[in-house]
């Protein structure tokens, strides 16, 4: 065989393993997507990612509850048709649910940013007091000495004129010295001072909202969003923290997501490569051997449309769950769910049409047989690595038909586009195989 014949040799037996490789992995992708499909994967990490950026419970449940999260629109541009009818679940049913670890909204699988933190300033604003001097005034009004009330009640109005430490510091000390047994007091001036003092004795609107930090039950989580917000300059600024904020917890979350996807992947490539017995180096071995079948193979991959042009939304299903964030997805319903299947058979079936040596057979193998396959010049039996009967009595046999299926099992876990560009590429310099359309 010429140097070139050679070269076109391996090309094409490189575009066949190729060719298999992109096929096992679609397969994968298509198996993936019908899992994360029918578990609600996307659904379940973005509830999980929120159970642990917002651990105070009675707020997580107000957030969940809130319409700007109930009323998401799909991308289809509808929405949940139980907030459509207003039905949309109450804070305690969330509560209720999210103690039990329950997913209260499965369909919900992207919050934006924007419409989380106005759904969380939302929540936090709505525990403030209307007027943030209210406890402390009520506490002064119910005094029963007019003259302590009148001390009070001046001190407290020059503070409200002009806010600044010193005023507090007064109003503070007058309390501690008129009403030393007083809690409620000193509790509602500690309050004000702390307010006052994050807010740098500049009245702000982002004075509610931090009363409403303070209100939290979660003592932890109260003083994490006091952190986020004790640089804010307004409400503006406090919302782009909170949104920093929760697109960092949602990164975090979304490369777990990936994480899982991939381990998905493995356990998912492993099971195919060994339920067919896609043997890579078995496969690579027998293309190079038997010209016909490779040339077969070749064609086929000619024949196919990469993928890109194929009918039925199989195209979509190319790219794999792995690439994505649970910031993305849809609702599913059943027939996209019987479209999943329809997409896995179809791809099996382009698997088999290659006519390959996949698949397990068991015989047991006789000297008779030996003999006879020696008189014909035939392959000795004895060396056929699907054969389950030879594995079990061949160490060797069996050590190199693990192998292959473990190299099957890393490259279809590769994902179907990694192979299906390097196809093209192949293709378009490939000796005798036409260049990718």
């Amino acid at each position: 065989m010429s140097t070139f014949g050679s070269f076109g040799s391996i090309v094409e037996v490189a575009i066949g393993l190729v060719f298999v490789f992109a096929l096992t992995a679609l397969m994968v992708t298509q198996i993936n997507t019908l899992i994360g499909n029918l578990l609600k994967l996307r659904a379940r990490h973005l509830y999980g990612a929120i159970m642990l950026l917002i651990t105070d419970k009675q707020l997580r449940a107000d957030i969940l509850a809130h319409p700007l999260i109930q009323m998401i629109p799909r991308e289809n541009g509808t929405i949940n048709k139980e907030s459509a009818t207003g039905l949309a679940v109450s804070a305690q049913t969330v509560k209720n649910v999210s103690e039990q670890k329950v997913f209260v909204n499965p369909n919900i699988t992207y919050i934006a940013p924007a419409n989380f933190v106005e759904a969380l300033m939302s929540a936090l604003i709505s525990r403030s007091d209307i007027d943030i001097y209210q406890h402390l005034q009520n506490g002064i009004a119910a005094l029963q000495d007019p003259a302590k009330k009148q001390q009070l009640d001046e001190l407290l109005k020059n503070l409200q004129m002009d806010l600044n430490q010193d005023r507090m510091d007064d109003l503070e000390k007058r309390i501690i010295e008129l009403l030393p047994d007083d809690s409620d007091l000193k509790k509602a001036i500690s309050n004000l001072r702390g307010l006052l003092e994050t807010v740098r004795y500049k009245y702000s609107d982002l004075i509610p909202l931090l009363d409403g930090v303070n209100k939290l039950q979660n003592s932890a989580f109260r003083e994490m969003l006091k952190i986020i917000l004790a640089s804010a300059k307004d409400i503006d600024d406090a919302r782009r923290k909170l949104e920093t904020w929760f697109n960092d917890g949602m990164s975090r979350t979304s490369e777990a997501f990936k994480r899982n996807i991939t381990t998905i992947s493995l356990i998912v490539s492993l099971l195919i490569a060994v339920f067919l017995n896609v043997d890579a180096l078995y496969l690579g071995r027998i293309l190079w051997e038997n010209p016909t079948l490779r040339q077969n193979v070749v064609n086929a991959a000619e024949r196919y449309d990469l993928a890109r042009d194929r009918e039925a939304g199989t195209a979509q299903s190319i790219t794999p769950s792995a690439e994505t964030s649970i910031n993305e997805g849809d609702d599913i319903t059943l027939e996209q769910l019987g479209q999943n299947a329809s997409d896995i058979r179809v791809t099996a079936q382009d698997i088999l049409e290659l006519q390959l040596p996949i698949g397990w057979e068991n015989t047991v193998i006789t000297p008779d047989m030996v003999l006879l396959s020696q008189e014909l010049g035939l392959t000795d039996p004895r060396d056929n690595p699907r054969n389950l009967w030879n594995l079990f009595n061949s160490p060797s046999l069996l050590f190199q038909k693990i192998l292959g299926i473990l190299v099957t099992t890393l490259a279809a876990a590769q994902g179907a586009p990694f192979w299906f560009d390097l196809l093209t590429r192949l293709r378009g310099g490939g000796g005798s195989a036409k260049p990718a359309r």
